[in-house]
Parts: C-alpha cells; sequence; structure tokens
C-alpha cells in the first residue's frame, strides 16, 4: 500500500502496490519516478475496513464461523464480510465495498483480488481479463475507486 517514493525506497525487496487512495496517474507517475514495477488494484473486492470486534455482537462459542457473511445497509446494499483468525486470537472481520473495482490500465501491472468473488465468477473473471473483454457483465456492480478522482 505505496502512496510516496520514500515508501517504495523502503521496500524495494517486495511486492509494491500502489495505494487504493491514489489516481491512476499518480500511481503511474510514482512507478515511473521510482523505475519500480508498481502494481495496482484491477479488479476485484475493495477492502474498506478492518475489525477486531465482531459486527453481529456474537460471542465465539456462539458463532457459526463461516468464512463469508454480508452486511446490508438502509439503501439494501449488500457489503461482504470476510473473517478470519490469527493464531489464538479471536477472529477479526474484513469490510469490503458493496461494489467492485474495475479500474484497469495496461500502463501498470494488475493486481486482481477475488477475496469476495464467488468462485463460479473468479474463472470467468481472469478468463475475461486475459483475453481484454468487458467484465462489466461478471461484475455488473462496480466502481473505479479513486482511479479517476484521488483522495485530494
Amino acid at each position: 500500500n505505496i502512496f510516496n517514493l520514500t515508501a517504495i525506497f523502503e521496500n524495494t525487496d517486495k511486492i509494491i502496490t500502489a495505494s487504493k487512495e491514489l489516481t491512476f496517474f499518480e500511481s503511474l507517475a510514482l512507478s515511473q519516478a521510482s523505475r519500480t514495477p508498481l502494481y495496482y488494484l484491477s479488479y476485484g473486492s475493495l477492502k474498506v475496513m478492518d475489525l477486531i470486534y465482531c459486527p453481529f455482537s456474537v460471542t465465539c462459542s456462539a458463532c457459526d464461523k463461516k468464512p463469508c457473511y454480508t452486511l446490508t445497509d438502509e439503501g439494501g446494499r449488500a457489503f461482504p464480510v470476510r473473517r478470519y483468525k490469527v493464531g489464538n486470537s479471536p477472529c477479526r472481520f474484513e469490510l469490503f465495498n458493496y461494489a467492485d473495482i474495475v479500474a484497469r490500465q495496461s500502463e501498470l501491472p494488475l493486481l486482481v483480488d477475488l477475496s469476495c468473488i464467488p468462485l463460479e465468477k473468479q474463472a470467468l473473471l481472469l478468463r475475461a481479463i486475459a483475453n481484454g473483454t468487458d467484465v462489466k457483465e461478471i461484475l455488473p456492480v462496480y466502481t473505479a475507486g479513486h482511479f479517476k478522482k484521488g483522495v485530494t
């Protein structure tokens, strides 16, 4: 999750991903300035929040321990929630945007997050990306994230 050149130079031995808050052009400029391949989240699930407490207010002994849940807001939008464990600690949760990101540009290596995309759609999505075909039928509810308009 890289936002500036200093962070790139501190992580040169790792795979580097542009921050989701950067626009495409900010990410491209950062990649060119650093001369380091900078991956850009181009398709898939967009995590918006980490939760260290159960969003359903249940105890661990009462939990059904499914890997994925859904929270629905007052507008009827369904937000995927992924449950995971770290060691012996209580469960943690990741809340994802209700709309998947679709923001592909060919100038940067793409990154695809399949965290909350149903298994039956994953192969279709990867095939469409590889073939350069439109993915909007596979991901009908989508957002460009900060791809065009950053956080500034």
